[in-house]
């Protein structure tokens, strides 16, 4: 991939497209999910969204729906089917919150979890491998300016 060269945004230049933090992180966050979805296709047969749910209940949580949604930023609709589809494939379970019955508590089944002790290894390897492309400093720097970047970008328009 060819080096930019940088255009002030203060010097009158008109911004090429090429040059818009937008346009280079959508092209950044295609590479990443085609990467990541080889991976996955590899390791366990999973496509990046369910992976996404597995991966935030192989930490052992049960989660409700609404909050796997707010945490994985999965479109609800798109969710409901994920959830179904992982249900019938028998690698998570669906109970209704004694709680708040309302309310859907997902966890991995046995084989769920097998699944994400298969995966996990392999989505970690990837993540050192990404984190080695930057020198010390960059690494330290990343999360907080994507931090910045998240909440610059939750600010009203």
């Amino acid at each position: 991939m060819a080096k930019l060269a940088l255009v002030e945004l203060d010097d009158g230049a008109d911004l090429p497209v090429e040059q818009f933090l937008t346009y280079r992180l959508h092209a950044l966050h295609s590479a990443l999910n085609r990467q990541a979805s080889a991976i996955l296709a590899r390791a366990s047969g999973l496509r990046l969204p369910e992976w996404r749910v597995i991966a935030l209940l192989g930490t052992g949580a049960t989660l409700n729906a609404t909050r796997i949604g707010q945490i994985s930023a999965i479109d609800k609709g798109l969710l409901s089917r994920i959830l179904a589809g992982l249900k019938k494939r028998g690698l998570i379970s669906i109970e209704t919150d004694a709680a708040d019955r309302r309310s859907s508590m997902v966890a991995l089944t046995a084989k769920g979890r097998a699944v994400y002790d298969r995966t996990i290894p392999h989505m970690q390897a990837r993540q050192r491998a990404l984190m080695q492309a930057l020198n010390k400093s960059e690494q330290i720097a990343v999360f907080p300016i994507i931090g910045k970047l998240l909440s610059a970008a939750n600010e009203p328009g």
